[in-house]
């Protein structure tokens, strides 16, 4: 059983921040009996889909550095999910590289037992603290990668980086993707050496751009999007033991559209 689940991208473009807040949104509507914290761990503030203003890690990290345990109380809820909680990313983002892996651990290890599961952003960088230090604590940590070729062979280049850092994917989402493709299913299948049960496909979304204007993801916009991250939504449920905490919702999970 796992906690902490963490989102990293191939690239910088792979939708990491969309995915993975969706992914807390869907959790949180589809089980209200329990208790769900978005994190953005990527050295970004990562803000583009929140209509509303959320704390940021800065706002936590002195008392953090002073050693003074972080709980649920100190958080947030979201006015339109009220057991989903989130702190935003740093907001001067050119003071990342102050961020230590120390922080990040530190700070999933005081909430961990406060949450029924933790979503986290950690961006696409493996040079940002927060990041590794997300990377390294995570039970469960899913790549996310287009599907072109640059994708493919940047995370083909990077494995044996991931394997000297201990970093172990428990699956791969395909962000973005089309069916009338040459990289079809059966073809990154196979190029990525996945397990079927362990391979997502999250479909390329017509309303991306409104849903950034409107500040929000695109769960309520697009049936199709919502089935997909449903998908990977119930992986993490089923791992971090909340379908079988909340029994009722086990098989009904609660649809946005």
């Amino acid at each position: 059983m796992g906690k902490v689940h963490a989102f990293h991208g191939a690239e910088r473009k792979s939708g990491v921040t969309m995915l993975s807040q969706s992914v807390a949104e869907y959790i949180a509507k589809a089980f209200p009996e329990s208790e769900v914290l978005f994190v953005s761990l990527s050295g970004r503030s990562n803000i583009q889909y929140l209509q509303e203003k959320m704390p940021s890690i800065d706002s936590y990290r002195s008392r953090m550095e002073s050693g003074i345990p972080l709980s649920k109380e100190d958080l947030q809820k979201t006015t339109y999910l009220d057991n989903l909680y989130i702190i935003s990313g740093i907001q001067q983002e050119a003071e990342a590289r102050f961020y230590m892996p120390e922080l990040a651990q530190r700070l999933l290890s005081d909430l961990r037992n406060e949450f029924d599961v933790i979503i986290a952003d950690t961006g696409s960088e493996l040079d940002n603290g927060l990041a590794v230090g997300c990377l390294s604590t995570a039970e469960k940590i899913y790549l996310l990668l287009s599907q072109n070729e640059a994708d493919l062979r940047r995370y083909e280049l990077l494995m044996p980086l991931y394997r000297r850092m201990q970093i172990e994917f428990s699956g791969i989402v395909v962000n973005k993707f089309l069916e009338r493709d040459p990289y079809s299913r059966s073809y990154l299948k196979k190029r990525l050496d996945m397990k079927e049960k362990e391979l997502y496909f999250v479909r390329m979304a017509s309303e991306a751009r409104r849903a950034e204007m409107e500040y929000r993801t695109l769960l309520q916009m697009e049936n199709g999007y919502a089935r997909d991250i449903e998908a990977v939504a119930a992986a993490i449920a089923e791992a971090s033991g909340i379908e079988s905490k909340n029994e009722k919702r086990k098989s009904r999970w609660k649809r946005f559209t």
